[in-house]
């Protein structure tokens, strides 16, 4: 750990802040910070297996569940979540959707009951991840209904992807 004052730190948009802790993803750099709020320390603690070492928004947001942080891709090509305890990291893989690549994929999530939820960004779906076995579901049936209600909206979204058939469809 280093000390905070001789730490320069590019943070990401998001962090969970605790009594002891606060947790952030690394802005243009491949890792997730912890700053220890009472020894006023820092330390990059981990860098994600698969991914550049320096890439903006790699990791946009984090979440806490327990004693696990999820961190949610803005350009990652995995959902990240580490555990706090052990320092090991699961990986999910995001399924590329109708062969397309999105620069910023979430710009966020939330937690309810004991799923989360990542909310795309120009990834074309909500993502579900059920904590207890990390079974994901890609929500994007409510595209169609809405897509009539603000056509500028939609007409960058180009496509839908039906996750049953995993066939795509595109909105023109």
């Amino acid at each position: 750990m280093k000390d905070l004052h001789s730490c320069y730190l590019a943070v990401g948009t998001d962090m969970i802040i605790e009594d002891e802790n606060i947790w952030m993803p690394l802005y243009g750099r491949n890792g997730l910070c912890k700053i220890d709020r009472k020894k006023k320390q820092c330390e990059s603690i981990v860098c994600f297996k698969d991914e550049k070492l320096s890439q903006e928004y790699l990791y946009d947001s984090v979440i806490k569940v327990g004693e696990k942080i999820i961190l949610i891709p803005g350009s990652a090509f995995k959902i990240a979540i580490y555990d706090i305890r052990d320092g090991n990291i699961q990986y999910i893989e995001i399924l590329e959707v109708c062969g397309e690549q999105y620069d910023l994929k979430f710009w966020g999530g939330f937690t309810y009951k004991n799923d989360v939820y990542l909310l795309g960004c120009q990834y074309p779906a909500i993502l579900k991840i059920e904590l207890e076995n990390l079974d994901v579901s890609y929500i994007n049936d409510w595209i169609p209904t809405i897509k009539n209600y603000n056509k500028n909206t939609f007409d960058s979204l180009k496509f839908l992807h039906d996750k049953q058939s995993h066939r795509c469809f595109h909105l023109s």
